[in-house]
């Protein structure tokens, strides 16, 4: 269509690739965040709906139009054999990088952030639209670069140590970003929409740059085709496309790969070593890009400092990056006090709700990140996912505990015992947590077995922490 329409086919595909792009951020921040939230989920799956159908209608009738005024014409077209030259499998090689990235960047800042907005469909949501827009700005700013310089692998090999630059400055963000986020709710307020409003802002502080850089190597290749002559711009960008679409996939469950094994005997974040890992990604495909322009044309002293400066710039960023405090990830942000959130300065409520507690246990797993705090004065042990409390049991129980949900967690498991007292009875706990509901259900005579249904298998590697508390159930 792109060809058909336009005299500059590849600018024109840029072009729609950002207004999708663009198309895609607002379908998010209105779908995913305000209409989902004010209207529902099922009134807002029926204005998509209605939109789609809108606008097929619009493109039928426009069609129609089309159909009736387009005047044939025959063009020649040729077949020649085409071979894989160095510059075009490095260009596809760098939109399967740029995809792999992409994606896996989207997955870490989506576990991340969602320490800081509570809820994975905010932290889902905001990422992916301020990703798309990254995306969008991108591709604008690369069709305008486009029309003033010719793409070429000096091009590819800056933009790859931009992205790089960016973000190895995100492993130095990670630590920050509790600090910023707090001090956004402290100015914007604790309503529906502030805390919309710090959401989106903290996501673009952290996300934005490192999006936007890495996603304009699709881009910049598409630009290339243009510059290579090759007037066959249909295949050239459906081979971009599927190499991209690969790489979004090889980066989705890499990442997933990563946080699904226990790798805490290794590193203690999987965030911070999975961001690093792309960030060395980056800089390879970066080197390798410069190389293969190196041995094809003279080199330019002034283009190749600027690449060696980028080089030793992220070098220094890699070197000096903060080491990762689990305690800055186990706060429990959504749910901090509006009253210490207002009188007290963004240092003073980290300092408050950390206070008293020594972290046993920390692991990012693949659906939460999984958190053992004990406060030895007050004879008490916290499971947290995400920053959520979801247990509070005695480190021992013939000691005061009056802070303990030990009581709640006891009269779950008995309930099924005693109000359905069968011989060899079967009873099933939904979420193992801290294990005293299981415990407490094994201590029925007529009770065979209990079996547990958990989405989060990182979950049964901290009994140990809350034994014999809970009654030893596994």
């Amino acid at each position: 269509w792109a060809r058909e329409h336009s005299d500059n086919p590849q600018s024109y595909t840029n072009r729609l690739y950002a207004v999708n792009t663009l198309g895609a951020f607002c379908g998010t921040i209105f779908g995913g965040i305000i209409l989902a939230g004010w209207l529902g989920l099922n009134t807002t799956l029926l204005i998509a709906f209605i939109l789609n159908m809108i606008v097929a209608a619009l493109a039928f009738a426009n069609a129609r139009s089309d159909a009736s005024s387009t005047k044939s014409s025959n063009n020649a077209t040729s077949t020649a054999k085409s071979t894989f030259r160095l510059t075009e499998i490095l260009f596809l090689f760098s939109v399967f990088v740029s995809g792999l990235a992409c994606l896996a960047l989207e997955v870490i800042w989506t576990k991340y952030l969602v320490v800081f907005f509570g809820s994975s469909t905010y932290s889902l949501a905001s990422v992916i639209a301020v990703c798309v827009f990254a995306i969008a700005a991108s591709a604008f700013t690369t069709d305008i670069l486009a029309g003033k310089q010719k793409t070429n692998l000096h091009t590819l090999a800056l933009v790859f140590m931009i992205a790089a630059l960016a973000l190895s400055f995100c492993l130095h963000q990670y630590n920050w970003t509790p600090y910023v986020y707090l001090t956004l709710l402290k100015f914007s307020g604790t309503e529906f929409s502030a805390r919309i409003l710090t959401m989106v802002l903290t996501t673009i502080w952290l996300v934005f740059l490192p999006a936007a850089t890495t996603s304009a190597i699709f881009p910049l290749a598409i630009n290339h085709t243009k510059n290579s002559g090759n007037s066959e711009i249909d295949g050239s960008v459906a081979k971009l496309w599927i190499f991209n679409i690969v790489g979004c996939v090889t980066g989705a469950i890499l990442v997933y790969m990563i946080f699904d094994r226990d790798l805490t005997h290794l590193f203690v974040s999987s965030i911070q070593i999975s961001t690093l890992w792309l960030v060395l990604l980056l800089v390879i495909a970066g080197l390798l890009a410069q190389l293969v322009r190196l041995q094809q044309e003279t080199a330019n002293k002034r283009n190749l400092s600027v690449f060696l400066s980028l080089v030793i710039a992220t070098t220094l960023l890699l070197v000096t990056r903060p080491d990762w405090k689990p305690e800055l990830m186990t706060v429990g942000y959504p749910f901090i006090p509006p009253e210490i959130l207002k009188d007290h300065k963004v240092q003073q409520i980290i300092d408050i709700q950390a206070s008293g507690t020594q972290i046993e246990f920390y692991r990012e797993a693949a659906n939460s990140i999984v958190c053992v705090k004990r406060d030895r004065a007050n004879n008490i042990t916290y499971l947290s996912t995400n920053g959520k409390n979801e247990a509070s049991i005695p480190i021992n129980r013939n000691s005061p505990c009056p802070m303990s949900d030990l009581k709640t967690h006891t009269l779950m498991g008995l309930s099924a015992a005693i109000f359905c007292p069968n011989e060899n009875q079967e009873s099933m706990v939904i979420g193992y947590g801290s294990g005293t509901t299981c415990g407490t259900a094994l201590q029925a005579d007529w009770v065979k077995s209990v079996d547990v249904v958990e989405i989060d298998e990182s979950i049964f590697s901290i009994d140990p922490f809350f034994q014999p508390a809970n009654l030893s159930p596994l």
